[in-house]
């Protein structure tokens, strides 16, 4: 785990992967001041000293909690008239790393977002952070880490450095883990199936 000083951008990720000697794979754990357990996490010595200990061998970034955006409406001319679609307000300090990654805006946060850089620029995919409560905080966090440092752990050392690294963490970690959640999102409507069923069975 890395701390993040003010100047956050590719040359210092290439600087401190140089460093430390690590797999070209990393993590960038974002999230903002009203993601109160995830703060709480971050904040904890002995979770962060936790997920240090498992992300043996590959880098992971954190950031102070970012800025908060918010919604607003349009404002029209007086006389005008318009669709009053919500507009999403962005702080300028989030814009610094909405722009290394490629976000579109800091709605979706939090988010553990993996990457790797492939010919001087970032490949990402990202997994939500659950934020219900400290204890789903750390371990939605930690599962994360750990997957990921099991398929890094498969991988000879000698090519843990290489640009395609990424892609065997990618195909070994985001796709499982996307089924397991959209089974997770089925096993409500099947309980509520089986439910019916029950009622309306002879």
């Amino acid at each position: 785990m890395i701390p993040i000083a003010k100047t956050f951008d590719l040359k210092t990720i290439l600087k401190t992967q140089e460093q430390y000697e690590s797999a070209n794979i990393f993590g960038f754990i974002a999230f903002t001041k009203s993601d109160a357990n995830v703060v709480k996490v971050m904040r904890d010595e002995d979770y962060w000293d936790s997920f240090d200990e498992d992300s043996k061998g590959w880098l992971i970034f954190s950031v102070k909690p970012l800025e908060k955006g918010s919604v607003r409406l349009p404002n029209y001319p007086e006389g005008t008239m318009g669709m009053m679609v919500p507009i999403w307000d962005e702080p300028n300090a989030n814009k610094e790393y909405i722009k290394l990654f490629g976000l579109k805006d800091t709605q979706k946060l939090p988010l553990f977002i993996v990457f790797a850089v492939i010919d001087n620029e970032i490949q990402k995919f990202t997994f939500q952070i659950k934020d219900e409560s400290v204890d789903e905080a750390n371990n939605s966090i930690r599962c994360i880490i750990r997957d990921i440092t099991a398929h890094l752990n498969g991988v000879l050392p000698e090519y843990r450095q290489s640009e395609n690294v990424y892609g065997v963490i990618e195909r070994g970690v985001k796709g499982p883990r996307e089924f397991k959640e959209f089974l997770a999102k089925l096993k409500p409507i099947y309980n509520t199936v089986q439910s019916v069923k029950s009622i309306i069975a002879p």
